[in-house]
């Protein structure tokens, strides 16, 4: 079931996964707006720059979505610059725009996204909650 999920949902989101990034043009670079439609993602890739695995630091020093995210996405991407996804190295991609690699950071950003909802959106269907997504408190069996 896992594996059909992962797979519905790569097939519902690949086709679009680069959509609502802001243009890469000279305004958008002044502006220092780094925000695609949901304005969210600037907000974690923000946060998650700012980490750095090469120090132990995995502190995004943004909680309101957990950190535990936001540490994916962080590993995902340092993951992605090991294996030369990027041309130039991600965070400079990000805060500077660069042609190319700037959408290749959100893809693996939403990429880490997709597979988090597609691990949990099984468990959920079954009724347990799983560990890696919020669950209301009502939501939860009493022991």
């Amino acid at each position: 079931m896992l594996g059909g999920t992962l797979a519905v949902a790569l097939f519902l989101r690949l086709p679009g996964i680069a959509w609502g990034l802001p243009p890469i043009t000279p305004q958008v670079r002044q502006s220092d707006l780094r925000s695609s439609y949901a304005f969210d993602e600037a907000g974690i890739l923000s946060g998650v720059a700012k980490a750095e695995v090469k120090r132990f630091d995995f502190d995004p020093g943004e909680y309101h979505w957990g950190t535990l995210h936001s540490e994916l996405v962080l590993l995902a991407l340092d993951g992605a610059q090991a294996a030369g996804v990027f041309h130039t190295p991600w965070r400079a991609a990000y805060y500077n725009l660069v042609d190319g690699d700037f959408v290749k950071v959100y893809v693996v950003g939403r990429l880490v996204a997709v597979s988090w909802i597609a691990t949990d959106l099984p468990a959920r269907l079954k009724g347990v909650p799983a560990l890696l997504l919020p669950v209301p408190r009502s939501r939860i069996p009493a022991p």
